[in-house]
């Protein structure tokens, strides 16, 4: 009896992508609709991730997305944010966010550095201000509704109260909006003990030095805080 032959069906999919672990194998039975072999698209691949609704005013598509994860330490992904989500969760108060980013197949990795379901951690651009002027948050005290700092007077070397405004707020730093001019010498630590009219001798020690050279950077580029997300 001649041997019979099955046709062979040849499937295409709806988009472009890497094929994943097959999960049937060869001669095994399937059904109409069952999973044969996972399709990923790699790029560019898309990021969710939650931010607090106080952000919302400043939220819209095409604002820069950098993204880190620990797999890849060295590097920082950089994207574009594709759509804001038109509601808030009521739970969390925040807003859901989706970002794509290049993650093109580079000569030692053909399915791109970043693969789906990695944790990553996000920073969002929602403006920018090249002149901000950033302090260290501790130099800042509180007396009711005014926010000061004490600031070393150039000629005199004497420490004299500012009252000052403050705008955005990140870990450990703050902008000034008014009050205080970009360059002048103010007081971080030791503010309990220096008092207005006070001689002082300012000392720039090593940890000093990276925080003005951390607010320096950060003055570049005002950010959020970063969030976490899954791609």
């Amino acid at each position: 009896m001649p041997a019979s032959s099955s046709p062979s069906t040849e499937s295409s999919p709806p988009f472009a992508g890497k094929v994943g672990i097959k999960l049937v194998s060869a001669g095994a039975y399937v059904s109409v609709g069952s999973p044969l072999v996972p399709l990923t698209t790699i790029d560019p691949i898309e990021i969710e991730f939650n931010v607090p609704e106080v952000y919302l005013d400043g939220l819209r598509p095409g604002l820069l997305v950098s993204a880190t994860t620990s797999a890849l330490p060295a590097r920082v992904f950089q994207g574009q944010l594709l759509t804001v989500s038109p509601t808030v969760d009521r739970a969390t108060r925040s807003v859901r966010l989706l970002a794509r980013i290049p993650n093109a197949p580079g000569e030692s990795d053909t399915s791109g550095p970043l693969k789906p379901g990695m944790f990553m951690s996000v920073s969002l651009t929602t403006s920018t201000r090249p002149n901000a002027v950033v302090v260290p948050e501790q130099a800042l005290f509180f007396q009711g509704a005014t926010t000061a700092l004490l600031v070393v007077e150039p000629d005199s070397a004497t420490v004299a109260r500012r009252e000052v405004t403050v705008g955005q707020r990140l870990p450990g730093l703050a902008e000034i909006t008014s009050g205080l001019a970009a360059g002048e010498l103010i007081v971080v630590e030791g503010t309990q003990k220096a008092r207005p009219g006070q001689v002082v001798e300012p000392i720039l020690d090593d940890t000093l030095r990276d925080r003005l050279a951390a607010s320096a950077h950060v003055a570049d580029r005002l950010s959020q805080p970063p969030n976490s997300a899954t791609p």
